[in-house]
């Protein structure tokens, strides 16, 4: 292995774009039949840049993740209980959803939904753009020192297209 090939070299990337990078990193450090450079380079990445790359993850919003809008979707569901139609025997009536019907007392049921909506108003627009904000998120560029070859001409004939693309990114 001959460390001289290797430089560090600054690269403009959006955030989706740095996530790839590393993940095709932390994939290919896994696979037997490794280059000693890339694996070199490899390492290197995944050691400079794993807290940028957690700071992407977390940077991810998901709603199913956060914990207020968990309460927000159990609150939901305890308000149709609470006003579902029932049998003789008491039990709520389920349509083929298996989701409480609520006729009887539906006024009282939207009313205290929108109560719990109006409640909750900024979570829901925040859930609400969550694909849109997450787009604006992962696109971002963000510069990166990155590790590279010199040259195009000096990277190993066997190399994942998807860092060689990185890696000689103003090339293609």
């Amino acid at each position: 292995m001959n460390k001289s090939n290797i430089i560090e070299k600054e690269i403009l990337l959006t955030r989706i774009e740095f996530k790839q990078y590393f993940e095709a990193f932390d994939k290919y450090i896994n696979n037997e039949n490794s280059n000693a450079e890339l694996t070199y380079i490899a390492l290197k990445t995944l050691n400079k840049f794993k807290p940028e790359y957690n700071k992407i993850i977390s940077g991810i919003y998901n709603p199913d993740e956060d914990i207020k809008f968990q309460e927000y979707k159990r609150q939901v569901k305890q308000l149709a209980i609470k006003y579902a139609d029932r049998d003789e025997q008491g039990e709520i009536l389920l349509n083929d959803n298996k989701e409480p019907i609520i006729t009887e007392q539906i006024i009282e049921f939207q009313n205290e939904l929108k109560q719990l909506i109006d409640n909750n108003k900024e979570l829901l627009e925040q859930v609400n753009s969550t694909n849109e904000n997450n787009f604006k998120f992962l696109n971002e560029q963000v510069k990166f020192n990155i590790y590279a070859w010199k040259t195009i001409e000096m990277v190993p004939n066997k190399i994942p297209g998807i860092i060689m693309y990185f890696m000689f990114k103003e090339e293609f």
